[in-house]
């Protein structure tokens, strides 16, 4: 299988939660969705979850991750109010480190709102780009076409190839045991590379012709049969169909780079901006980076 077939990436817990560390120096408000959990002063709301959580990613998280994140919320938050009764909340240096993490936020924040998610690419474009980059979707392994069926038991899987040596068509009865499949992926997995199988997987396809389909493979996940639809050798060319959609987020990303270069070039040209860089070459670097450094120190 795909190695991306595998469990999806958890969420990056750190990441909310420090977005939640930054809004709690404010008074919590009365919140308007039924709590889930609260902490001192400071609550989380259903509407929270919704927001802050990525709306990507809104569904694939599982019940238990979404557990899991409300877990952490409660540590991180008790941890939190035990740190401002510390005082750690009016250190500079903690003051600085909020300060940095607001401005990449609403930075960011800005790049999305000025930037086209999808800028418009034309086929001339796409076509263009594949001609004078044709060298980067030159395959560098096999590639094979896989239809795919997933069962639990090598019983079940036993019983599947001897209907598909009766001559039971091979996409009926893995469309029969889609339910089987990790979510996301379907049983025409398309084109794959070698690369991209788990080896137990990739070790036995080896062995067999374009058209056949394999014995109950044994993995982690359960029991697979594939059916090999065809086969790519290394160092063919794939043709401009199979590579389109990449070439268009590629174009994509440097429309969207263009762009970002053009909108800092025009809000530089504007801004009131001085520097120093006389200083900075004046002063030693260990200095600078010196404990009793008067820069360094916190209230």
């Amino acid at each position: 299988m795909k190695r991306m077939y595998m469990k999806p990436t958890v969420i990056m817990i750190g990441m909310l939660l420090a977005f939640w560390g930054l809004n709690a120096c404010q008074k919590t408000e009365k919140p308007r969705s039924p709590i889930v959990v609260k902490v001192g002063d400071e609550a989380l709301t259903l509407d929270d979850l919704k927001y802050t959580i990525p709306e990507e990613l809104h569904g694939k998280i599982t019940r238990e991750e979404l557990q899991e994140y409300v877990s952490r919320w409660i540590n991180a938050h008790i941890l939190y109010q035990e740190g401002l009764k510390l005082g750690l909340g009016d250190k500079i240096d903690i003051k600085r480190r909020i300060h940095e993490f607001e401005v990449g936020i609403i930075g960011n924040a800005y790049l999305e709102t000025v930037l086209e998610v999808h800028p418009l690419v034309s086929d001339s474009a796409v076509a263009a780009y594949y001609e004078k980059n044709k060298e980067d979707f030159v395959r560098r392994s096999l590639e094979y076409r896989l239809w795919h069926i997933l069962v639990k038991t090598r019983k079940t899987a036993d019983s599947v190839r001897t209907l598909l040596r009766r001559g039971q068509p091979f996409d009926s009865l893995a469309m029969h045991f889609a339910k089987n499949q990790p979510k996301g992926v379907s049983w025409d997995l398309g084109y794959v590379s070698e690369d991209e199988l788990i080896p137990e997987i990739a070790s036995k396809l080896k062995v067999y012709r374009v058209g056949a389909f394999t014995r109950p493979i044994k993995t982690n996940f359960g029991y697979h049969i594939f059916k090999i639809i065809d086969k790519k050798d290394r160092g063919t060319l794939k043709p401009l169909v199979d590579v389109r959609e990449a070439i268009i987020a590629r174009i994509e990303q440097d429309l969207r780079e263009e762009k970002y270069r053009q909108i800092l070039g025009e809000l530089k040209s504007k801004a009131h901006i001085e520097t120093n860089f006389q200083l900075l070459n004046r002063i030693s670097l260990d200095s600078l980076f010196a404990k009793s450094n008067p820069l360094n120190q916190s209230k």
